[in-house]
């Protein structure tokens, strides 16, 4: 049986859904459990401000969390940038996406109300 606080219509996942809806000028709708920071164009210095202002919301204890391993850099317009877009669109793997290709673990809605309903990051 599931916990009702991690399913899709859960309180607590309305609540994250709500909040980084708010946060993140993006329809609630739009935000389901797979949707991932990443998707919506939160990377760099941009995702760490919205995951300090979650973890203060919701309590959340983000000791464990490796940035490294979630948050890519600005994905602003600088040539070296633009190099390597223009190289991953003309050479893409088929079967990953940006984050997977430069060794990323994007944050999803569902990681996010799991780290809520625990109090904390984990991995594993």
């Amino acid at each position: 049986m599931s916990d009702p606080s991690t399913e899709q219509n859960g309180p607590l996942h309305q609540q994250v859904r709500q909040f980084a809806a708010d946060k993140l000028g993006v329809r609630p709708a739009r935000l389901q459990p797979a949707t991932t920071l990443m998707e919506l164009g939160v990377d760099g210095q941009d995702a760490e401000d919205f995951l300090l202002a979650y973890a203060e919301r919701f309590q959340v204890d983000f000791s464990e969390f490796e940035a490294d391993r979630h948050v890519g850099p600005e994905r602003g317009a600088t040539p070296w940038s633009m190099l390597g877009w223009l190289v991953w669109l003309m050479f893409p793997r088929r079967d990953s996406t940006w984050a997977e290709e430069v060794g990323l673990e994007p944050v999803s809605m569902a990681d996010l109300v799991r780290a809520a309903e625990q109090g904390r990051w984990t991995y594993g």
